[in-house]
């Protein structure tokens, strides 16, 4: 870079051979180097240190590119000696898959290779940007290298999964296909400065109590709010009364040092259930290729879908909330304390482990039910053909036994044969001429019965009528003399008895 000297007033032309290493006066483009005196009370690095610290980031970096692009093609090669042992039985099918895992490789090298090309072209210039050494200089080789670990690891165990298959089940293999979103994919370097902070550093002074405003207030409305600002500890006892008596007002060095704690435990404990679900899915896929040597097809697709479960598992344990508030503080570690973010792991590997649960299990009920009912009609179909074989029997003996026999033995069979028929059309007609006798004497009685039915009714009329016109009678005579009507009382009563025994005689 060519010599520049500062033109502000009073700073004597000094040199400017730095660059304010504070958050809020790095800008995402266009950097401008400062002199000694334009510092202040910032922390500022020398354009010679900056230079040197983005040069080795840089080569570090291509390094990491250059190790992972050889390891690719490494991989590349195990590929082929492998896919080359089993290629005698499958030639077709294992050039296809071939094929695609190298463009998928190939796909995977040819971004690292523009990360690589970029980054020579950037910094291989005669006259550098300013940017691209801050670029480097801010540099994550440890981040970059890490998010790329994942990806190459997932990359391996699909090809390696793929190989197992291959030499465990020949004769069920399919096209298979690497499908990009199962993976978290290696990213494209944009090469420029990316900043999520904003300008609040650092701390204001207070001239009234003669101390920095370094406090924050951790209310959850206070910290979405879009004018963020420090506040003098003293000052709130006044201005910021309600959340100050509730312990709401935080010193920004304190929080950092919660953020950092609760960042490491969440990474600790995200790589804990990556361990645990990972041996989840492993014993269920062991076990599911163990019941997959008698029924490979039908578990086939449901490996892949618990595959594809923990791959997207990853990929969703791997997001992080990157709402920032404060410059770098995350607002999900300001709110959210670390039972809670163990509440909420637990829960995500919870809801993985039903998932996989039931991915099995309903695959498994169905094959059940399948071989349940195959099973019936197995037994169906030999009941029917044990049938077949006994009538078959039959009409072999007959065949034999007409064979056997002469015409003239024939002839009497026949006659024999309709005299029986004869007999039992003549017993089946007698039968059911008594049937049809029977029938007609039945009609009769109830014809009877019906007459005799009808007499009784009239005879009952009659007797009712008489009782009538004898209770009459009895009044009148009761008027006159009361022993006499007694003696009348009686002589009715006995003549309804006889006529009721009568009637009974009849009927009987």
């Amino acid at each position: 870079m060519k010599q520049e000297f500062c033109l502000i007033e009073g700073h004597d032309k000094e040199e400017l051979n730095y660059i304010c290493n504070e958050l809020q006066c790095i800008d995402l483009k266009n950097n401008k180097l400062l002199c000694q005196k334009c510092l202040c009370q910032h922390r500022g690095v020398n354009y010679t240190v900056l230079r040197g610290m983005a040069i080795n980031n840089y080569n570090q970096y291509i390094q990491i590119l250059q190790s992972d692009i050889d390891e690719n093609e490494s991989l590349k090669k195990s590929v082929e000696q492998s896919i080359k042992e089993i290629q005698g039985k499958i030639i077709k099918m294992l050039s296809d898959l071939q094929k695609s895992i190298f463009t998928f490789v190939d796909q995977q090298s040819q971004k690292l290779n523009i990360n690589k090309t970029k980054a020579q072209q950037l910094m291989q210039d005669s006259n550098p940007q300013l940017d691209i050494y801050i670029f480097f200089a801010k540099f994550s080789d440890k981040k970059a290298q890490g998010k790329q670990e994942i990806t190459k690891k997932q990359v391996k165990k699909i090809i390696n999964d793929l190989v197992d298959d291959l030499n465990q089940k020949l004769e069920y293999l399919k096209q298979q296909d690497i499908n990009e979103n199962k993976i978290i994919d290696i990213e494209l370097q944009s090469f420029q400065i990316e900043s999520i902070f904003q300008p609040k550093l650092p701390y204001s002074y207070c001239n009234q109590h003669f101390t920095t405003k370094s406090s924050i207030c951790i209310d959850i409305n206070c910290l979405q709010s879009s004018d963020l600002d420090y506040h003098c500890l003293r000052c709130c006892k006044t201005t910021h009364v309600e959340h100050f008596k509730n312990d709401l007002l935080e010193e920004y060095d304190k929080l950092k040092k919660e953020q950092k704690i609760k960042q490491n435990f969440l990474v600790n404990e995200k790589q804990k259930i990556k361990e645990n679900i990972q041996k989840l899915v492993n014993d269920q896929i062991i076990q599911l290729k163990i019941e997959q040597k008698e029924q490979y097809l039908k578990y086939e697709t449901k490996i892949e879908n618990i595959k594809s479960l923990q791959q997207q598992f990853e990929i969703n344990l791997s997001v992080q909330d990157t709402k920032y508030v404060f410059g770098d503080l995350l607002l999900q570690f300001i709110t959210t304390k670390e039972e809670e973010l163990q509440l909420q792991l637990n829960q995500v590997q919870k809801n993985l482990e039903e998932k996989l649960k039931f991915c099995k299990k309903q695959d498994k009920q169905t094959f059940l039910e399948e071989c349940k009912l195959l099973q019936i009609k197995q037994d169906e179909v030999f009941k029917l053909q044990k049938t077949v074989q006994e009538l078959q029997f039959i009409v072999d003996q007959k065949d034999q036994l007409l064979k056997a026999q002469s015409s003239e033995n024939i002839l009497n069979l026949i006659y024999t044969n309709t005299q029986q028929i004869i007999t039992e059309k003549d017993k089946q007609i007698k039968i059911t001429e008594l049937k049809i006798e029977d029938s007609l004497q039945q009609q009769q009685q109830q014809q009877q019965l019906i007459l005799q039915l009808q007499q009784l009714q009239q005879q009952q009329q009659q007797v009712l009528q008489q009782q009538k016109v004898i209770q009459k009678q009895q009044q009148v005579k009761q008027q006159q003399n009361p022993l006499q009507q007694q003696t009348q009382v009686v002589a009715p009563s006995k003549q309804f008895s006889q006529d009721h025994s009568f009637t009974k005689r009849k009927i009987g």
